[in-house]
């Protein structure tokens, strides 16, 4: 199963990410950008913006196949802080490509979409780390891109509820655990489907 995590920075995804058993972690493509030297956050230009959305689209075809894995960002992270890079009508341009994959990202490509709210930052341990980006304004400014445009795409995602750390990684994997068996319950259904029409033609 593929998982998705989206949100501003410093709302737990990484958190939230990291604590979850049996899943392999998918970073965010931000953090290898940094490390090449673009700028993030603020700072961040078109440039960040396509590099970043270029990693995730190659993380996403090298994983193709992986299973149990989850992503600590997704292409609607990506719109929302190119929302905030370069200058028109370039930007435009590309924020029109991101809405696309963000769009076919959380169809086609997920099996299970959270998004976490901007609650208070004073519940979460969250320090400036060169990626995430603790200006509340900003943070907030995320947020409010973020919920439009999966309100925008008719995106199918469960918002994560305020709380403590454990009680909202409770949460999240309840939700996997009903997911998974979902999954289970479809695939019998189809081997059953599958079954009955050798034996009966």
């Amino acid at each position: 199963m593929k998982i998705g995590m989206c949100g501003a920075q410093a709302t737990g995804k990484t958190t939230h990410a990291e604590m979850l058993r049996g899943y392999t972690l998918v970073p965010s493509p931000a953090r290898h950008v940094v490390k090449e030297g673009f700028p993030v956050n603020r700072a961040g230009t078109l440039s960040s913006q396509i590099v970043i959305a270029g990693k995730m689209e190659l993380d996403m075809k090298r994983n193709e196949k992986v299973i149990d894995l989850v992503y600590e960002r997704t292409h609607v992270d990506c719109y929302a802080y190119t929302t905030n890079a370069a200058v028109e009508p370039v930007k435009n341009e590309m924020l029109a490509v991101i809405k696309e994959l963000a769009r076919k990202q959380i169809k086609d490509y997920f099996d299970l979409v959270f998004y976490f709210p901007a609650y208070d930052i004073n519940n979460f341990v969250a320090p400036d780390d060169g990626v995430r980006d603790c200006d509340e304004d900003y943070r907030q400014y995320i947020d409010g891109v973020i919920k439009d445009l999966l309100s925008d795409i008719n995106a199918d995602y469960i918002t994560v509820p305020c709380g403590s750390i454990k009680s909202v990684h409770e949460f999240i994997e309840e939700h996997i655990r009903d997911k998974e068996l979902s999954i289970q319950l479809e695939s019998l259904k189809i081997m059953k489907k599958s079954l009955l029409k050798n034996i009966y033609g």
